[in-house]
């Protein structure tokens, strides 16, 4: 089961490059996460 600071380090890694477009893409996954915290959407 990947951490969110796990899934954030992939994410810079493959778009580092577009890290101001992913500010909001993280924003929507941490409130997943936590919506979903018993991994359903892992």
């Amino acid at each position: 089961m990947n951490t969110l600071k796990e899934i954030h380090q992939i994410e810079f890694a493959d778009e580092s490059d577009e890290i101001e477009a992913n500010k909001t893409l993280i924003a929507k996954k941490q409130s997943m996460h936590m919506a979903f915290s018993h991994g359903e959407m892992m």
